[in-house]
């Protein structure tokens, strides 16, 4: 697996990334991806300490007032904001989760960890950055840590959640009859909405083979 330095660098040579604060944001998941990985290989009781990429940041319960809101469902006969979704039935360059719909003109990889998803002009690849990339993870959680409930939206037939800890990128989860929760991150720059995200994250099929990260 490329080591978080040459992560790093492919980060910093990637084009249009300007914005110091996208990079570093970008970095911590990083950090916090590859440590995910390399416990969930070996078994490692994993607490991680950055973030990026392959999931997002780590967030902990947020409770709130105990008040819940609710994202109306995206229609599949509507447009939906943003780059639009398309049907998908191509290979999956070695990714143990098959999505129904991507962004139009964007391409499919990852591993058995993660499901990514790349917009024209960049590699799907785990041995690339994963900024401004979709990614698909199944979250085995961290004991005695809960992701947040507060915002509920569709996921398909499910109850889906909306994680708004980290502004960097859009992220819902919706939890699986196992108890881990199968997670979805969204550039902004695609200009979607959690029902949109939600919306993709219905049609992600979890294959044989694919692994879950620890947090």
């Amino acid at each position: 697996m490329t080591d978080l330095r040459d992560l790093l660098d492919s980060v910093a040579g990637e084009p249009g990334l300007a914005a110091p604060d996208v990079v570093e944001a970008d970095a911590r998941r990083g950090r916090r991806a590859l440590l995910r990985r390399r416990s969930g290989r070996t078994s490692a009781v994993a607490v991680l300490a950055a973030a990026v990429a392959v999931g997002a940041a780590m967030v902990p319960g947020l409770g709130g007032d105990g008040a819940t809101q609710t994202v109306a469902p995206a229609s599949q006969d509507a447009p939906n904001p943003g780059v639009d979704l398309v049907a998908y039935d191509g290979p999956l360059s070695g990714t143990a989760f098959r999505p129904a719909e991507i962004p139009t003109g964007w391409s499919v990889g990852g591993d058995d960890f993660v499901l990514l998803v790349a917009p024209p002009g960049q590699q799907p690849s785990t041995a690339s950055a994963f900024i401004g990339k979709i990614a698909v993870y199944l979250d085995s959680g961290v004991p005695n840590e809960s992701l947040p409930t507060d915002t509920t939206v569709p996921v398909g037939d499910r109850t889906g959640y909306v994680i708004d800890a980290d502004p960097s990128a859009l992220q819902v989860y919706v939890r699986r009859p196992d108890g881990s929760a199968l997670r979805a991150q969204a550039p902004l720059d695609l200009h979607w909405d959690a029902a949109t995200l939600g919306r993709f994250l219905a049609g992600v099929t979890v294959l044989d083979g694919a692994q879950a990260s620890k947090g």
